[in-house]
């Protein structure tokens, strides 16, 4: 095994691990009572909206870094964020919290848009490597 294959491999495991923590994070804090969490003086719909941003982003980078294709990676990411905004939702009754259409359009904004910014900024990326690339071959 090279070295660079190694740090790949740990570089794909740290993703993993750092994703499964922030799912674990994000269903915690948004099971647990409102009366526990701090006030962070901002509107519900902007916690919902930066929750799901950051775990939709998390989940993105995952599915990066083990490579694949991209309109492979868009579905896997949509159909999950939308999937998980709807359980989390749909269980939150359960723990003394209520359910709400406008939470759960929040979450899929988030994720969405989390999805919208990191794959254009990998087009740009690819489209600047090519550009420096050819500069490069030319000189």
């Amino acid at each position: 095994m090279t070295a660079a294959h190694t740090v790949l491999v740990i570089g794909r495991r740290a993703a993993v691990v750092v994703c499964v923590f922030v799912w674990i994070i994000a269903f915690t804090v948004s099971h647990a009572p409102l009366e526990r969490l701090p006030d962070l003086h901002t509107s519900d719909k902007t916690l919902h909206f930066v929750g799901f941003f950051v775990l939709g982003s998390v989940f993105f980078l995952t599915l990066v870094v083990h490579g694949g294709n991209r309109w492979r990676r868009i579905g896997i990411v949509s159909l999950i964020m939308f999937v998980y905004a709807l359980v989390d939702e749909l269980t939150q009754p359960l723990v003394n919290r209520h359910a709400d259409v406008l939470d759960f359009a929040s979450d899929l904004v988030g994720a969405m848009g989390a999805l919208v910014v990191w794959e254009l900024l990998l087009i740009t990326l690819r489209v600047v490597r090519r550009i420096v690339v050819r500069r490069t071959d030319v000189s």
